[in-house]
């Protein structure tokens, strides 16, 4: 009796361990899964701040294939750029408001020198109200004409509005909401536009924390349907 329980118990215990086994790979998967999406982060990006997780996997997505769009991993190819009209995918005009890109995310042609452009401009008359994208706290605000501009930061992002005269009432530290209006577009003639960028910036709400190496495409975002 003896002789035929022992093989039994054996091939007992090894279906058990292989269903062990089996219970825990896929576990193994997805945790190995979300560690890389986490470790792959874009320099600057808090790779423990989880609400940051769908931007970074947007952002790689969205720069797939596009050569021009990571200044330190890619090329300096420098594509054309031909201007289209803006479709207010990322909310800081007004609906209705006429405007056209002129200028897209990544390596470009700027007076004769490659330059890398982190964000998007977008031309509009100048007076043109400019909202908040999102809610946030205020980090910097400068009144400097074309020069001026406002960053805002929100869990882990900071958005840049650039070539703005911001709001008198506007203070650093202030917390806005989102759609409110921050400023408005200054004149710069013929190139009146904003300069709209989106950075990765973790835990770091400091405006030094800004880099062409944790800049995303903010319409690469848009079109992926987070703004």
């Amino acid at each position: 009796m003896n002789r035929l329980l022992i093989p039994a118990l054996l091939i007992l215990i090894g279906v058990a361990l292989t269903g062990c086994n089996l219970l825990l790979a896929p576990a193994s998967a997805s945790s190995g899964s979300i560690a890389n999406a986490s470790s792959g982060s874009l320099p600057g990006a808090s790779s423990g701040d989880s609400n940051l997780l769908a931007y970074r996997q947007a952002h790689r997505r969205a720069t797939a294939s596009a050569r021009q769009a990571n200044p330190n991993n890619r090329p300096r190819t420098i594509q054309a750029h031909r201007n289209y009209p803006f479709n207010n995918a990322i909310p800081f005009y007004r609906r209705g408001v006429g405007t056209t890109v002129t200028s897209g995310f990544g390596w470009r042609d700027l007076w004769g020198k490659a330059d890398f452009h982190c964000g998007v401009d977008v031309q509009a008359r100048a007076g043109t109200a400019v909202l908040a994208v999102t809610g946030g706290h205020v980090t910097f605000t400068r009144s400097a004409g074309r020069n001026g501009g406002v960053v805002i930061y929100d869990r882990g992002r900071q958005y840049t509005y650039w070539h703005v005269e911001p709001a008198r009432n506007l203070r650093e530290g202030q917390r806005v909401r989102k759609g409110q209006r921050i400023g408005t577009l200054a004149n710069w003639g013929g190139n009146t536009h904003l300069h709209y960028a989106l950075y990765l910036t973790g835990n770091d709400d400091s405006p030094n924390a800004r880099k062409t190496t944790n800049c995303v495409d903010p319409m690469g975002l848009a079109r992926q349907g987070l703004f």
